[in-house]
């Protein structure tokens, strides 16, 4: 795993050193910028585990956050981007009134400073947006910024319109449904830990280096997204050479079956 590591690091020195905010930035740059950040340190996670036994798991769940970032942007520049970066920013308004409903349930005195002051905003927020933060029937806020477009959905969108071809829809969407399974409470992945050893340390291998090899290019991604709305070309051709010597290895995982062994293990509660 020595290569993958070392251009894991080289991409992610990169971004850390050209990447940074300048102090004359857009609104739209440090929402950008700060998505960027954001998955950076996902990706140095990832790094991190990678070299150690029994993180593939780890690895895959915090991959997967960089999947679904890269895709929410190429989704909402297909869409309009400054249009759904407002949209984006404005959901944390809605998650503010779920904030303030449970301090109330608690007991909070929520008409003391600074909570009081925080609260007249949200009131005036929620008045002049309510209708897009709020869901319709109930007035509960959206849990996503995206509403009822799942990732999933973003790529065959995306896939749809032209922007990702066939294969790497396919790719993008398998990548992120094994994200998802060690994300979630998955019987697909709690069956990994009935395994033998051997079949346990291939599978824990795998997840470790293809966590590390998705969240690498997938963070190239967004870094070269936030570089092309910034118009810095010099840092696109860097983040081209950084991710360019990973990229058959990543193209050979997404060729390989995944490890599955000669049987699955017996279900310990039966069928």
């Amino acid at each position: 795993m020595q290569p993958e590591i070392e251009h894991a690091d080289r991409l992610i020195e990169l971004i850390r050193a050209r990447a940074s905010l300048t102090g004359g930035e857009s609104g739209r740059d440090l929402v950008l910028t700060a998505i960027q950040d954001r998955n950076l340190i996902s990706l140095v996670a990832v790094r991190a585990l990678a070299v150690m036994w029994h993180m593939g798991s780890a690895c895959q769940a915090l991959a997967r956050g960089v999947v679904e970032s890269a895709v929410a942007l190429d989704y909402m520049e297909a869409e309009g981007l400054d249009d759904w970066l407002t949209k984006f920013w404005r959901v944390q308004w809605g998650a503010m009134k779920t904030d303030f409903e449970y301090l109330a349930a608690g007991g909070t005195d929520l008409d003391s400073p600074p909570l009081n002051e925080l609260a007249a905003q949200l009131g005036a927020r929620l008045a002049e947006h309510g209708e897009e933060l709020l869901r319709p029937n109930t007035g509960e806020p959206w849990h996503s910024w995206s509403q009822r477009v799942t990732t999933e959905d973003q790529i065959k969108s995306l896939k749809k319109s032209g922007v990702y071809g066939p294969n790497f829809a396919r790719s993008t969407s398998e990548l992120y449904v094994l994200g998802s399974r060690n994300t979630h409470l998955s019987p697909t992945i709690v069956a990994r830990y009935l395994y033998d050893g051997r079949l346990y340390q291939e599978r824990d291998r795998f997840d470790r280096i293809t966590g590390l090899l998705h969240g690498s290019y997938f963070m190239s991604r967004i870094a070269a997204f936030v570089a092309r709305h910034r118009g810095d070309q010099a840092l696109l051709d860097e983040i081209d050479s950084a991710i360019a010597p990973l990229l058959p290895s990543l193209q050979e995982f997404l060729d390989t079956e995944e490890p599955t062994g000669e049987a699955a293990p017996a279900s310990p509660v039966g069928s």
